[in-house]
């Protein structure tokens, strides 16, 4: 994909909203840039009015330790809203970049279709009653859309995407999950009637011959189910109704859930068949594709997109581990790349041994009808009840040091200059910001919720100084 070259605050204003997936407002952005490229964008909700730099400190540090943690050279740090909000917001932002010892390119404000610059006191470039933004139809604006990027209306359009059915549908997709329980039910019984009591063989002897012909028996139709879907995704159609009840019943199957994971890549057409998944998925069974979705959108740098799948899979299940890996995962801003040889599965461990965590798998390119994909017999799946380890141990020093720092800073100031940067970088609109989040803190408002407000990233392409959340 082309990349487009951006020579001014007005340039990176018409691309971010195709770096980050949708347009902004009442927001915090920074834009991390490494040499002169951008590697991605975060976005986080603005905090209220009267929010107190105590109340801001922790999400801020943690940003900053983030961004600190890749080695940027430096960010811009933008608010959108009004002067009030984003005024002691952007500063002290900028003032936790500072400690962890990221430079702060520029400092902008957007309010009202106008934008200005608090570190550029020039009058020529930044005049006192700001500069116009541009149109959502900039030159720019349609270089990325030819290009192939896409900026929705607002993240809530983006939240729509994965809503649950209604309706009609909503009802033929229970029904259809009464009949895929009638379907395994079925399965548990023949595979009874075929273990016969013989001399010597004890109750609890039994007993275990019969989970594990069920469990091979449901393996062998699970993994089979897995497939079929993909081909029909793969080839532009969808599941029926029955079809998606017995993928998304046999998904509870930590062996077919791991199964369909390794043989994960990031094509659109699996965004649409996870997507798919997700939005049929009554609650009892959304956590697994919505986890599977977060992992898939989190590689294909679809970081917004990530983050609300995670939340649909914490909404159905605080304690799924999966979900809460991906929550650690997007929260500590691992870039995609740490699994590069995805699907090996040695580039996941490493994330997880990281976080506390083990997945133990074997080497999944085998044979494609049976095994590809598939952890190696006898690894230990991730249980479903097991938990995540706290944040990642690199930042905890940078944590601690920062807020030492800020605290000894004088308090944040009404900045009134206006002004604008030059030299930006080229922008790949393609590429999109990683997701951030950080469980337990957030910039959100007191009653938004438990996993609103979060930091979502995106890549971007070139700028002085960014990096990676």
């Amino acid at each position: 994909m082309q990349k487009l070259k951006i020579n001014s605050n007005a340039d990176l204003l018409s691309v971010l909203p195709f770096m980050i997936g949708f347009h902004v407002e009442d927001s915090l952005v920074v834009v991390a840039i490494k040499g002169s490229t951008p590697l991605f964008v975060a976005r986080a909700d603005l905090p209220e009015r009267g929010t107190t730099e105590i109340e801001m400190r922790e999400p801020m540090l943690h940003l900053a330790a983030c961004v600190a943690a890749n080695q940027v050279d430096g960010v811009i740090v933008l608010g959108y809203g009004q002067a009030v909000r984003v005024t002691p917001a952007v500063k002290y932002l900028s003032r936790c970049m500072t400690v962890t010892d990221v430079p702060v390119i520029d400092e902008v404000r957007v309010t009202n279709g106008r934008y200005w610059s608090y570190l550029c006191d020039d009058l020529v470039c930044c005049p006192i009653e700001g500069s116009t933004c541009p149109p959502h139809d900039s030159l720019l604006a349609v270089e990325a859309t030819l290009a192939g990027a896409v900026a929705l209306h607002s993240r809530k359009e983006l939240e729509e995407r994965l809503a649950p059915v209604t309706g009609v549908e909503r009802r033929s997709m229970d029904e259809a999950e009464v009949r895929a329980l009638a379907r395994l039910m079925r399965m548990s019984g023949d595979v009874s009637s075929e273990v016969r009591p013989g001399a010597g063989r004890s109750r609890a002897g039994i007993a275990s011959e019969q989970v594990s012909r069920l469990d091979r028996q449901l393996k062998k139709s699970g993994r089979a189910a897995v497939r079929a879907a993909e081909q029909r995704y793969r080839s532009g159609g969808q599941l029926n109704h029955d079809e998606m009840a017995w993928l998304l019943l046999v998904l509870k199957h930590a062996h077919i859930r791991d199964y369909a994971w390794t043989r994960s890549g990031t094509d659109d057409w699996e965004i649409r068949f996870w997507s798919d998944a997700v939005r049929r998925a009554s609650p009892e069974f959304v956590a697994p594709p919505a986890s599977l979705l977060a992992f898939i959108a989190w590689r294909a740098n679809q970081g917004p997109l990530a983050c609300i799948a995670v939340d649909r899979a914490l909404d159905a299940d605080a304690d799924y581990s999966m979900a809460l890996m991906m929550n650690g995962v997007l929260s500590d801003a691992l870039p995609p790349d740490v699994v590069s040889d995805w699907p090996a599965i040695e580039g996941l461990d490493e994330i997880l041994l990281a976080r506390g965590e083990r997945f133990d798998g074997g080497n999944p390119d085998l044979d494609p009808d049976e095994t590809a994909g598939s952890p190696a017999e006898g690894s230990q799946p991730m249980p479903a009840d097991e938990s995540v380890a706290g944040p990642h141990p690199a930042h905890d020093g940078v944590n601690a040091a920062a807020e030492e720092n800020v605290a000894d800073d004088d308090p944040i100031t009404e900045a009134g200059t206006t002004g604008e940067s030059d030299h930006l970088p080229d922008v790949d609109p393609g590429r999109s910001p990683l997701p951030f989040r950080r469980p337990g803190a957030t910039l959100a408002r007191p009653d938004a919720g438990r996993r609103n407000g979060r930091d979502e990233l995106r890549s971007p392409s070139r700028h002085p100084t960014q990096r990676r959340l």
